[in-house]
């Protein structure tokens, strides 16, 4: 179901239904807000990223976007890509306890102390890792991501599965929702085909 962007603050639905944006286009509920929102998942969402870099931002905007909308983070990438060198891993994970507090106090980004602790400690488990992450990821990828009803739930099975390991793994904010956001935002589920075909 599209619902028109007019109507979408009065209808209680799920956050992967596509609302009609006021450039005419259907997106999904959570990437309607806005034109930061619009261009991410044009031009990038559901696609994998092609450096440790690109990895390192992903896992980053996930970690940032828990309890908050994807409009607000997105509107703060630019300042998130400045305040974390680029998201290049071995700056990211080479920042101590004094960047964290000149990050916490850095008005441009989301001073979230614990969310910024959690960037840290992912790009060093990024960093340690002996296969790449989409890899480990993809393990994770072929089940299936839409329910019985066509809708695109918030969690499932495998995103259960890929939190643990993860976990395991040293990364850390990234519990079973986040994991499937992550899936979905790296493209390791074909979920672009299920929105297009939709649109």
């Amino acid at each position: 179901m599209t619902i028109s962007h007019e109507d979408a603050h009065d209808i209680k639905a799920h956050p992967n239904d596509l609302i009609l944006c006021a450039d005419g286009r259907p997106r999904p509920r959570w990437a309607s807000r806005g034109t930061e929102s619009w261009r991410y998942f044009d031009e990038e969402w559901g696609r994998p990223p092609g450096t440790d870099s690109q990895w390192c931002e992903a896992l980053a905007l996930t970690v940032f976007q828990l309890g908050l909308t994807w409009h607000a983070v997105l509107n703060k990438r630019e300042a998130l890509r400045a305040a974390f060198g680029g998201f290049h891993v071995e700056h990211v994970a080479s920042l101590g306890a004094v960047e964290v507090e000149r990050l916490v106090g850095d008005p441009g980004i989301i001073r979230n102390r614990r969310k910024i602790e959690a960037v840290i400690t992912n790009a060093r488990a990024l960093a340690a890792l002996t296969e790449p992450l989409g890899q480990i990821l993809s393990r994770y990828g072929n089940s299936g991501f839409v329910d019985d009803d066509g809708t695109i739930p918030t969690t499932t099975a495998a995103s259960e599965g890929l939190s643990r390991e993860l976990k395991t793994l040293g990364f850390t904010h990234i519990g079973p929702t986040a994991a499937f956001s992550l899936m979905q935002a790296t493209g390791v589920i074909p979920i672009r085909g299920h929105y297009d075909l939709n649109r």
